[in-house]
């Protein structure tokens, strides 16, 4: 009897913690989810990859072999600058810490480069219907990694996203936005990219 009543009591326990995880791998998951919205077939489409390749040198075959029109590289080598030239007529590379490029098929021009309250560097690409602009960046991480280091605390990551998220939304112009942010999707400082500065995630 002792061994029956044991079960009966454990049953809903166990029933509201298998709702509750049901429960809340739905409201977590479901709405960073990403739905598949197929090949791109319209004309004037512009194919754009970003990759951190932290500094390792034999991944230029595989960006080459990605055939986009625009490449953003963080943390890239000088490794990877004449394999990537070779492809691309029209680059930017700024070999300060960290390091990183943009390379093109399409015309472009830099607008501005990195300073305090641009981690990263805004071009004007010249698309196949009409200009676009483009942010390449890398945003200091706000957290330790390999110690007990970190590039700039939490708060100062913060004001830049929102720095960004305000240039964003000002803009005339469409634009693009890539790179390593250091900020991953459930965090305040990317719903402000998203929200305030009017951003559709592709990702």
């Amino acid at each position: 009897t002792a061994a029956v009543l044991g079960v009966r009591r454990w049953r809903p326990a166990l029933g509201l913690a298998v709702s509750t995880v049901a429960m809340g791998t739905v409201a977590v998951l479901g709405p960073w989810i990403p739905a598949d919205r197929g090949a791109v077939t319209e004309t004037g489409a512009v194919r754009i990859v970003g990759a951190n390749v932290a500094d390792v040198g034999d991944a230029a075959a595989e960006l080459v072999g990605l055939a986009a029109d625009v490449v953003v590289v963080v943390e890239m080598t000088n490794h990877l600058v004449e394999p990537l030239a070779a492809i691309y007529p029209y680059r930017y590379f700024d070999d300060r810490n960290p390091d990183f490029g943009v390379y093109s098929r399409l015309p472009f021009r830099v607008t501005e480069e990195r300073g305090p309250d641009l981690p990263g560097v805004r071009v004007e690409v010249s698309g196949p219907d009409k200009p676009f602009a483009l942010y390449a960046l890398h945003v200091p991480r706000p957290w330790a990694s390999g110690g007990p280091r970190y590039q700039v605390s939490v708060a100062e990551h913060s004001r830049l996203v929102h720095l960004l998220a305000g240039r964003i939304a000002a803009e005339s112009l469409p634009v693009v936005v890539v790179g390593d942010l250091n900020t991953v999707d459930r965090t305040p400082d990317y719903l402000v990219l998203l929200e305030r500065g009017r951003l559709d995630d592709a990702m």
